[in-house]
This record gives structure tokens, C-alpha cells and sequence, in this order.
């Protein structure tokens, strides 16, 4: 398992449901003993009207949220360049997708949910539901294995990397490294005993 190839999922989104438009999808190779691997990931933005054509949701909530948020967050949502089609963004990640490798996104329930739903109304096979893993619950587990509550987890990861850019390869390698970071810290301590 720490040397097994794992693929770490972020996708952003314009609504909060599982047929949401996918703005982009970003997801980087990792290993729990070496972590992220910046050389081997895959990153897609993706064309607002294909998706609005393909009958996906735009949330006015989610909306007003991109536009408060920061500027690079912004520039990276409304950025014209390098787009493509949704159905095509969706074949080429799972193309991209080693064959035997875990996906973890963060949280059960979004990211691999609306790529999955996403891929399943686009006539795209979607990635085994059995090799979906939850990032979050994790995170969790690895915290308490390192004698950390979960939220003690969160807090020393997040003085450890920083808060999430809102950019979806740069918080999917951010996730990699947060699990990374903390199965080390464990393994350090399990050396010292």
C-alpha cells in the first residue's frame, strides 16, 4: 500500500450537486511513501457551454462564491484559453487514469460523484465506484495514527502547506501531499520508537 500508485482528484465546479458544470479537472500520481509526483498529472479546463449544453447545473450561490473569491481563483474560472469540450475532458482523465490505481477525492460524496454522474449522462464509462477512496476520512485515520485528533490533523497540515488555492491540480497535489505529510510523520515516529 505506501508504494502503490494512487491518483489524487480535485475537480471545480459551478454548483454544489452532482450534475454541477465541471470548470476544470485537475488530478496528480502519488504514493503515501514518496507523495505527489508534480511530473505525472493530468489538469483540464473545461468549456462552460459544453457543459451547459450537455444539461449540467450552474448554481447562482456557487457563482457569487468564484466571484468573491480571489483573483487568480477568478482569472482561472473565466481564463478562455485551453478549454475543451466536457465529454472530451472526461475521456481523456480517463484515459490519463492508471488501471490499477486507487482514485481519492475529498470526500465521498462531490468530486468522484459529479464525475461520475458527469461521465455516465456523456455516454463515458465511469471509474469503478470500488476504487474510489475518500481523502478526508484519510486524513482522519492517518491523524490517529499519529496520535492527532482529526481536527489537530487538519490544523498541523494546514501550518504545514497552506490554505487551498481553489485551483483544481494545485489542491489535488496539495491533498497527495497532506496524506503524504502525515503518513510520514507517522512513519518518523514509528523509527524513533
Amino acid at each position: 500500500m505506501h508504494n502503490q500508485v494512487h491518483v489524487m482528484l480535485d475537480i471545480e465546479t459551478l454548483g454544489t450537486g452532482s450534475n454541477a458544470a465541471i470548470v476544470s479537472i485537475g488530478a496528480c500520481l502519488f504514493t503515501l511513501q514518496d507523495g505527489p509526483d508534480e511530473s505525472n498529472t493530468f489538469y483540464q479546463r473545461i468549456d462552460l457551454r459544453s457543459c451547459l449544453d450537455a444539461g449540467m447545473d450552474v448554481d447562482a450561490r456557487t457563482v457569487l462564491w468564484w466571484l468573491e473569491g480571489s483573483p487568480g481563483a477568478l482569472v482561472e474560472l473565466t481564463g478562455k484559453e485551453d478549454r475543451a469540450e466536457v465529454r472530451a475532458a472526461l475521456m481523456a482523465f480517463k484515459h490519463w487514469v492508471p488501471k490499477d490505481a486507487l482514485v481519492y477525492s475529498n470526500g465521498p460524496s462531490f468530486d468522484a460523484k459529479t464525475l461520475s454522474t458527469a461521465m455516465e449522462n456523456l455516454g463515458v464509462k465511469p471509474i469503478e465506484f470500488w476504487r474510489e477512496r475518500d481523502h478526508r476520512t484519510a486524513l482522519d485515520f492517518l491523524s490517529v495514527r499519529c496520535e492527532k485528533s482529526p481536527q489537530e490533523g487538519r490544523r498541523f497540515l494546514k501550518g504545514e502547506l497552506g490554505p487551498k488555492p481553489h485551483h483544481a491540480l494545485a489542491d489535488a497535489v496539495r491533498q497527495a501531499m497532506e496524506l503524504h505529510s502525515l503518513f510520514k510523520s507517522k512513519d518518523v515516529g514509528l523509527r524513533e520508537s
